[in-house]
């Protein structure tokens, strides 16, 4: 049984103690990521640029909470911000999402030194660029895997000038010039 409130459905299982909120895509039935990422894995990307870095950050928030402070190199990175990073790239927001997942995941880079003392703070900083860098790659690696399927680029039909580098626009289209703007106003997903 599926019960829906305001823009939010959920899947009631009887037989069992709990409840499983659905992807927000009408008419999925597929569970959302986690309570911080409200699509599942397969509809991440529809989410406009705004949606990604807001779940990403909170996403990242929630990450801080579990990560270990006196020994932040520690810190074992879970699916989530591939996932996350992923569609951005879908979307050409991908720097925007990184910056706000590993910002709100470890500590604003311009406080760390405030918030932390001598080697702590170091290796706060090597934590967060380490993150930092691995998300880049996956969005390169996205990138790449996005381009190769395409072959051709989706505006004008010409082939990607990038070889393996993660792009500041959607990944199908070969240069900002040819993506579409992205849309002014939030999109709002409607209950089925």
């Amino acid at each position: 049984m599926v019960a829906c409130t305001g823009d939010r459905r959920f899947e009631l299982t009887l037989t069992q103690d709990r409840i499983d909120e659905l992807c927000r895509t009408p008419r999925c039935k597929a569970p959302m990521v986690n309570w911080a990422i409200v699509r599942c894995a397969r509809h991440l990307a529809e989410s406009d640029a705004a949606e990604l870095v807001d779940q990403a950050r909170c996403w990242g928030y929630a990450r801080f909470e579990d990560l270990d402070r006196d020994d932040p190199v520690s810190f074992k990175p879970g699916p989530e911000a591939d996932l996350l990073v992923k569609a951005a790239v879908a979307t050409g927001a991908a720097e925007q999402v990184i910056q706000a997942f590993v910002h709100a995941c470890f500590e604003d880079p311009d406080l760390i030194d405030e918030v932390y003392d001598g080697e702590v703070a170091l290796a706060m900083r090597h934590a967060l660029a380490r993150e930092e860098l691995r998300l880049h790659r996956a969005a390169a690696k996205e990138t790449h895997r996005i381009r190769q399927e395409a072959r051709v680029c989706a505006g004008c039909g010409g082939d990607f000038p990038f070889a393996y580098v993660e792009v500041p626009f959607p990944a199908r289209f070969c240069s900002r010039a040819c993506a579409p703007e992205p849309p002014t106003t939030p999109r709002t997903v409607a209950s089925p």
